[in-house]
């Protein structure tokens, strides 16, 4: 008996059995195959984003042990890299899921969402320094140079905070710590801090607190002598952002406002508002021109006493030479119908230098001469103004500033008062040290101390006069 089919066809049936048996088990082992092979391809493509994703975090943790090697060029490099590595996960994941990466899974490091997260939290050591890191990395190293420094406020011997200043500080060149030390001058510090043309920056600050202040007259059968208790307020803010899409252009806001209380005479209190607002242009890495229109009034016992607008042009440098800035004003000042004869057009020009590391590390001096002219309707009010001002300030200990500042002028009148035979010569000269204790109940609030001292000498007697002042203010930025 043969079996149809066989392949041969004497094979008993027993032998065809044993064929088709085979042939079933061959089809179904190739199928097994088959699909073992399309469910690993398929558990190996499962498996990319999660490979992809271990890589990101590897690249990551790269990143951040280049960053304390204080290298920019290595910091760099790794930073690119892990840019590389999160975006190859993100087309990982969205090739197999087909849909978008949650951006809470693996996202790309980013310095404005950890500054969003410092906002709520700003005494965050930990976040400080991550912003720092990320700001630097993203080519904004004044960001990371603020960031760094609240850092170290916070905790002076966080190595990875000191680490970054270096590194910082080696970029920008040594006029970068002047942000740790004038502080307490708010528009030579502010306007530093916010020169980053890479987004916004806002600066605030307040200060309050009182002084003893003495004056003595040189005809005091005339002006008798004075002694006041006054209580004091400031407060400033300044802000430079870019604006639109045009990163190359930025526009600054300058906002001050100023009041003293007089305790005994209240009729002495004196008020001060002042506005600029103008924009920023890059030169180079290192020079900026600045234009800023401004305005400001003033008031004596809460009635108007002047008003001023004008118009400042001024060459900043952002580097370490020694012509930090070169400014040209112009103004009008108007005074109140009980000062007649005083109205004036006000034209000034001033450049400040600077020098570093002269006396101890870290410290910093500015040299500032001044040229004025009062350009006033009646003669005895108009004059020349030559001056010259000097600011030092050095670190004395972990949390302590030193400063000093010595300031002298003349006033060269045109015209002479009723009792001077010759035009009026006036001199002015002024001391005032001061101290500082940084993080004072809290890292951003400082306590200065201040003494002053200051002599006019002129040829009408009833204008040499003598003051001394003490004071201690509370000072907080933001």
């Amino acid at each position: 008996m043969t079996l149809k089919g066989a392949p041969w066809r004497r094979w008993p049936a027993r032998w065809g059995l044993v064929w088709k048996f085979l042939q079933n088990r061959c089809r179904f082992v190739l199928a097994l195959l088959v699909g073992t092979a399309a469910w690993t391809g398929y558990a190996e493509a499962r498996d990319l984003p999660l490979y992809y994703y271990n890589l990101a975090l590897q690249a990551r943790a790269n990143y951040e042990r280049a960053l304390t090697t204080n290298r920019p060029d290595v910091v760099r490099a790794y930073y690119d890299y892990a840019l590389a590595a999160h975006d190859d996960y993100v087309r990982a994941y969205q090739a197999f899921y087909g849909r978008p990466v949650v951006r809470t899974v693996a996202a790309r490091p980013d310095s404005n969402r950890v500054f969003a997260s410092l906002l709520g939290d700003p005494g965050n050591v930990a976040l400080n320094v991550r912003y720092a890191q990320l700001a630097e990395a993203e080519g904004a190293p004044r960001k990371a140079l603020t960031a760094y420094q609240r850092a170290l406020r916070l905790d002076p011997k966080n190595v990875a905070a000191q680490q970054g200043l270096d590194r910082v500080v080696a970029l920008l060149g040594p006029d970068a710590t002047k942000g740790i030390l004038t502080r307490s001058k708010d528009q030579v510090d502010e306007r530093q801090q916010a020169a980053d043309a890479a987004g916004s920056e806002t600066f605030m600050s307040l200060e309050g607190g009182f002084r003893y202040e003495t004056s003595a007259s040189g005809r005091p059968d005339i002006i008798p002598r004075e002694d006041s208790f006054i209580l004091n307020a400031s407060g400033s803010l300044v802000d430079e952002r870019t604006v639109g899409t045009i990163t190359d252009f930025r526009l600054r806001t300058d906002f001050y406002v100023y009041a003293d209380f007089y305790i005994d005479n209240d009729n002495s209190d004196y008020d001060l508002i002042s506005l600029k607002v103008g924009p920023v242009f890059p030169i180079s890495k290192e020079w900026q021109f600045v234009v800023m229109p401004f305005a400001e009034a003033s008031f004596l016992d809460y009635k108007h006493f002047s008003h001023k607008g004008g118009v400042s042009a001024a060459f900043e440098n952002l580097g370490d030479h020694w012509l930090n800035t070169v400014e040209v004003k112009l103004g009008r000042e108007d005074f109140s119908s009980d000062f007649d004869g005083r109205d004036a057009t006000q034209p000034e020009i001033a450049a400040t230098l600077v020098a570093y590391d002269l006396i101890n590390k870290k410290d910093h001096f500015f040299f500032t001469p001044t040229f004025a002219y009062n350009n006033a309707e009646e003669s005895r009010f108009r004059y020349l103004q030559p001056g010259l001002s000097l600011q030092y300030e050095s670190p004395i200990a972990s949390s302590f500033i030193l400063g000093m500042t010595l300031s002298y002028f003349a006033r060269l009148y045109e015209g002479k008062e009723i009792n001077v035979a010759r035009n009026r010569r006036d001199a002015n000269f002024l001391a005032a040290p001061t101290l500082t204790y940084k993080g004072f109940i809290f890292d951003s609030v400082d306590l200065i101390g201040r003494y002053s001292f200051e002599q006019n000498w002129s040829n009408d007697g009833a204008q040499n006069y003598d003051s001394h002042s003490v004071g201690l203010n509370v000072k907080w930025d933001y």
